[in-house]
């Protein structure tokens, strides 16, 4: 739970960031952040809980304030899933369910709507004095594009790179699309504006990132089973 909320702080940071790197289109900006987010989050849940678990003593000598390659288990072992295997299952399910949590802030933007019509089902009554005040509140968020994008590619690669021994982790690929889409598409038609009109490129990228994936499912897969 812990790492989850980390990624989603620095999911928010990254895109507050990146608007500091003066793209010259939308696009290009988007891409940048969805490049920089789906690495922190694929990291934190992948790598770093890999790396502090790990005992590699041939090629990593650790010190006694050292954290990487500090662990207890030298190989994928029985106990190594039921510690470490289990840590990044259940991260990684969690992760998978929290589109939904979206549809919690439609339900407050709802409860305010509500209230500026005193509750009533009449909706052309509201409190707003000012026109603008009123579409802010009306209008609803823009949708954060960046952040399903690199949701998706970070939980496609740790599906790939843990699953040869972790094959419940393809439900939690599941659960992220499914979670994903119809979460989104609900979201659009209730809540969120009109998105602009986005190149191929955030597609096109999203979908070269995510061919890594099968280098790492190769990788990781050999030395799980062998």
């Amino acid at each position: 739970m812990s790492i989850s909320l980390l990624n989603a702080v620095l999911r928010i940071f990254l895109r507050y960031v990146v608007t500091f790197e003066k793209k010259h289109t939308m696009t290009l900006q988007i891409a940048s952040a969805i490049s920089k987010m789906w690495f922190v989050s694929f990291f934190n849940i992948a790598i770093v809980v890999f790396l502090i678990n790990a005992k590699y003593e041939k090629l990593f000598i650790p010190s006694k304030n050292s954290v990487i390659f500090a662990g207890k288990f030298k190989d994928f072992t029985s106990n190594w899933y039921g510690e470490v295997g289990a840590a990044i299952g259940l991260t990684t399910f969690i992760s998978s369910v929290v589109p939904l949590v979206n549809i919690a802030f439609m339900g407050i933007a709802g409860a305010k709507r509500c209230w500026d019509r005193s509750c009533t089902c009449d909706r052309t009554k509201t409190k707003k004095v000012i026109q603008k005040n009123y579409e802010l509140l009306y209008y609803g968020p823009e949708f954060t594009i960046a952040n399903q994008y690199s949701a998706l590619v970070a939980m496609t690669l740790i599906v790939l790179t843990y699953s040869s021994g972790l094959p419940c982790l393809y439900l939690a690929g599941f659960l992220i699309c499914f979670c994903s889409y119809w979460t989104s598409k609900f979201m659009f038609l209730r809540h969120y504006k009109n998105p602009p009109q986005y190149t191929k490129d955030l597609i096109m990228r999203a979908i070269y990132i995510m061919e890594y994936g099968v280098a790492l499912h190769l990788i990781f897969g050999v030395f799980m089973l062998t």
